[in-house]
């Protein structure tokens, strides 16, 4: 599910704000996670999808 959190629509960055939402798509269908860590002013993501063997 996809909520968006600043619904303004006069944002000074465009976009539809799904690419996080694709991005933990992408690597749970490998197998993998995303985790995120919010900080005051930014976030850090961290992707984890498993190598082959």
């Amino acid at each position: 599910m996809f909520t968006r959190l600043d619904d303004a629509r006069t944002r000074a960055v465009g976009g539809s704000g799904l690419g996080l939402a694709i991005a933990r798509e992408i690597a749970t269908a490998h197998g993998g996670a995303l985790a995120v860590e919010p900080s005051d002013a930014s976030a850090l993501l961290t992707a984890r999808i498993p190598s082959g063997s």
